[in-house]
This record gives structure tokens, C-alpha cells and sequence, in this order.
């Protein structure tokens, strides 16, 4: 699964990714869809199953792109312990300004709202990464844009995928696209907007301060609460490595 704060970078992720034959489709916010259910794990398992029956054909893997799914990734960690979460992460000020320029439906088009939506979005990854038995690999969008071949061979190993130079040369695949970056998946990979932001300081300077000081606080935070020798504690003795196998829920 990929999954981000909207608007970070996922379709370029998707697009290298998806080169690889064994991904040939990918499920939009199935898991997602499917928490709207009764919390009843037998339920919910067979609709996750239907929904992916759906799309995957004969495919041996499916990605689901959709970017929230980092709320959910607890219910994930139960139905798929096996699962590969690829989190992609930006300059927030880079992925605020850019959700609101797209005239999305709230809170992505309020900057103060976008600002406290990135706050927990931090807060609720830190939290999974230090408790979750998932394989988590995160992927900063600056370097995959500026030096895409270290990340996305990154991307691929962690995901027990054989290397494809295709992945290099995603921008010809002609798969259907239905986001706002649906033409920046057409491209070659572009770094022009790096700091695009900062066209517009004079207008969100004060976001970007505020932001800046809470990441200070929340790295602090986190260097005095946990190491990570503590992190790879917690995920071993994680009640969700104990969890019942799904075999005995379908």
C-alpha cells in the first residue's frame, strides 16, 4: 500500500512502481471503503476480498493508492500482516500549498485546517511506526525527484521485487490515470516543485513558521521518548504480531 498526506507525491511512486509486471492494476481505497462496515473482522474480510476479486484478475500483487489509508493502518496490520506499506513523505509547506491550489473539498482548502491536518498525520505515522509489525518504508519526494535511482531501487527491494530499468522510464506507461497529477505522471521526472511554496511566502510565511516550530518540538519530543532499539521492541512485542491468523476468520 502507498500512503501519504495528500497531494505529497504517490502517483510518481504508483507510476515507478507499477512498471513491474507483477503489478499490473492497483485498487482504489478498498481498505478504505470497507471500515464503513460493522467492526466485524469476518465482514470486513470478505469485503477487502471482493474488492480486490474485483480488480486484481491474475495478478500476483495488488497496490491500493489510496493516500489516507495511514488512518487505517492498524485495521491493515490485522487483515494483512504480510502487507507492504510504501509512505511517502514531502516538505509539508510543499504539500499544503499544492492541496490548496487544487480546490479540493475540506479541510484541503483551508490553510489552517490543512496545518493541524498535517500535524496529526505526523503524529498518528509516528505512532504506527514505533507499534506496527508492518514493513513501513518511507520515501522522501526531494530525493526521489532530484535522484530518483537510489529511491526507487529502494522502493523495489523493499518490496522483494526484481529490479526493471523500466521503473526509470515510468512516465511512458499508458495506464489510466484519475487524480489531480494525472499529467505529471506523464512527464519524465521534474524537480521544479521543490519549494514551490516559497512563490507564495509573503502570503503563507506564517504556516510555514508555524509548521516549522511544531516539527522541532515533535523531534524533540520523540528523541526523548524513544530510541531505536525501543522502536524494535515495540514492534516485536506488539499485540498485533500475536494477532489471530486471518486463515481462521474467513
Amino acid at each position: 500500500l502507498l500512503l501519504e498526506s495528500p497531494r505529497t507525491g504517490i502517483p510518481e511512486a504508483l507510476a515507478l512502481e507499477g512498471e513491474q509486471a507483477e503489478i499490473p492494476d492497483w485498487v482504489p481505497s478498498s481498505v478504505a471503503n470497507c471500515t464503513s462496515f460493522r467492526w466485524n473482522m469476518r465482514r470486513t474480510m470478505k469485503a477487502v476480498e471482493q474488492l480486490l476479486d474485483g480488480f486484481r484478475g491474475d495478478a500476483t500483487r495488488v497496490t491500493d493508492k489510496m493516500p489516507t489509508n495511514f488512518l487505517h493502518l492498524g485495521l491493515i496490520a490485522l487483515l494483512f500482516p504480510g502487507a507492504t506499506i510504501i509512505h511517502c513523505r514531502r516538505n509539508p509547506m510543499d504539500v499544503l500549498v499544492s492541496a490548496y491550489c487544487q480546490n479540493l473539498s475540506p479541510p484541503f482548502c483551508d490553510l489552517q485546517a490543512l496545518v493541524a491536518y498535517h500535524r496529526q498525520y505526523r503524529r498518528l505515522m509516528a505512532y504506527w511506526e514505533e507499534v506496527l509489525p508492518l514493513k513501513i518504508h518511507s520515501i522522501d519526494y526531494e530525493t526521489l525527484v532530484t535522484d530518483p535511482e537510489p529511491s526507487v531501487r529502494a522502493m523495489i527491494e523493499h518490496c522483494d521485487l526484481p529490479w526493471d530499468s523500466a521503473c526509470l522510464a515510468f512516465h511512458s506507461n499508458r495506464r489510466s490515470v484519475h487524480t489531480p497529477s494525472k499529467w505529471q505522471v506523464r512527464q519524465p521526472m521534474y524537480s521544479t516543485s521543490i519549494d514551490r511554496w516559497r512563490r507564495f511566502e509573503s502570503h503563507v510565511g506564517a504556516f510555514a513558521r508555524q509548521i516549522e516550530e511544531e516539527i522541532r518540538v515533535e523531534s524533540i519530543a520523540t528523541d526523548d521518548r524513544i530510541g531505536q532499539d525501543d522502536i524494535a521492541a515495540r514492534r516485536s512485542s506488539s499485540p498485533l504480531t500475536s494477532a489471530m491468523p486471518l486463515a481462521s476468520l474467513r
